[in-house]
């Protein structure tokens, strides 16, 4: 009963973010759409930033903003075919405005759905003994209709989009935090206030120079509401659902973005790094028509039905990347407090669903992970 109650209001608050994109989408076609506090994403100049599944969709907006702003991006990709394609666009989009400011893109190899290709990708970037600033952990698949299980034994979708990502972060962090000491301590725990201030505010959108310390960006979803994290079943080898299995990732990742928070905030060091969970929303990409016109929510005989009316309206039901941009910059340039540890949607800080919330299950999540990815808690 508990698990209908909360995909049924999972299905409501995606009719009502529905209804909110068509009034923006209406708006954007009648007006020229110009986002808030733009001017922020100039924090990060200079600043290196790794992107995983930069290529496409909200991660190429990204990269492609970052870049503009004198960023030094990293794109992390499965196909570096792609990724060279997509960082050639990038560079001749971000020379458009700066082009003094513009910094080569850099392509990398990254296949989340291998534990080793994340090793890999992680000890290569450490012996460069580079500084990381931003970390967004964007790529993701959603809701294939048959079950998938990678080399490592496990459902796709947790790998994928929450584990792979959940190795990735915990390596190169613990090399930041052991090799980059910040020469002065942040001793400020104001977090909570303000907590649903929108962005767009000059004054409260800040990223201190002085300071060393990365920040992670875990993008979850609205769909985290339907998730259900069932240590008994996390690979859903009883019972497999395209929808539940991205639902529980996505609920997987913003509980472990609350989970990495916990253990910056409980260390001695110096450095005020920062983890934040970003429902983007409900976003224009391949990968969110491809769900809305094929998912598996409500059963294979009413999507025969739904899929051609969705694939009609989706450019009205989805918003553009561009809109998307503007809860990742919040999340990326807002003061650490605000925003460290807290689920950041619509440009603002949100109170996401209860299991993300319960501590005991971050930490028990936290341990089954690390034996999952076989790997030792360092951070």
């Amino acid at each position: 009963m508990d698990f209908l109650r909360t995909r049924t209001l999972a299905y409501l608050i995606g009719a009502v973010e529905f209804a909110d994109n068509i009034r923006l989408n209406i708006l954007d076609s009648l007006t020229t759409f110009e986002p808030r506090a733009a001017s922020s994403w100039n924090n990060l100049e200079g600043k290196t930033c790794i992107i995983t599944g930069g290529n496409a969709g909200i991660g190429l907006a990204t990269a492609t903003a970052v870049a503009r702003h004198g960023g030094r991006v990293v794109l992390a990709c499965r196909s570096l075919e792609r990724g060279n394609k997509a960082a050639k666009a990038i560079g001749v989009e971000a020379c458009e405005g700066n082009p003094e400011k513009v910094h080569e893109v850099e392509v990398r190899e990254l296949d989340l759905g291998s534990l080793d290709s994340v090793r890999s990708f992680a000890k290569v970037f450490n012996s460069e003994h580079r500084r990381l600033d931003l970390l967004v952990c964007n790529a993701g698949i959603m809701a294939p209709p048959e079950r998938i299980q990678t080399a490592d034994g496990l459902e796709q979708q947790f790998q994928v989009n929450y584990l792979g990502h959940f190795l990735l972060a915990h390596e190169l962090l613990t090399y930041q935090r052991k090799h980059f000491i910040s020469p002065k301590n942040s001793n400020s725990r104001t977090r909570g206030r303000n907590q649903h201030k929108p962005a767009g505010s000059a004054s409260d959108l800040a990223c201190s120079s002085d300071d060393i310390s990365t920040r992670v960006i875990f993008l979850s979803s609205m769909a985290h509401r339907a998730g259900n994290l069932d240590f008994t079943d996390l690979q859903l080898n009883r019972s497999y659902s395209g929808f539940q299995g991205y639902a529980n990732s996505k609920l997987a990742t913003l509980s472990a973005a609350k989970e990495f928070q916990r253990q910056f905030d409980r260390s001695s060091s110096t450095r005020r790094d920062v983890a934040v969970a970003v429902h983007p929303g409900l976003v224009d990409t391949v990968l969110a028509r491809g769900w809305l016109t094929g998912a598996d929510v409500m059963g294979s005989a009413a999507q025969r039905f739904v899929a051609p009316v969705a694939k009609l309206l989706a450019p009205w039901l989805l918003i553009q990347p561009e809109r998307a941009l503007e809860s990742i910059l919040y999340a990326a340039t807002a003061p650490a407090d605000l925003v460290a540890g807290q689920y950041v949607a619509s440009g603002r800080t949100t109170r996401p669903a209860r299991q993300a919330c319960d501590t005991a299950t971050a930490e028990k999540l936290w341990h089954v992970s690390c034996k999952l990815a076989k790997m030792q808690p360092s951070l």
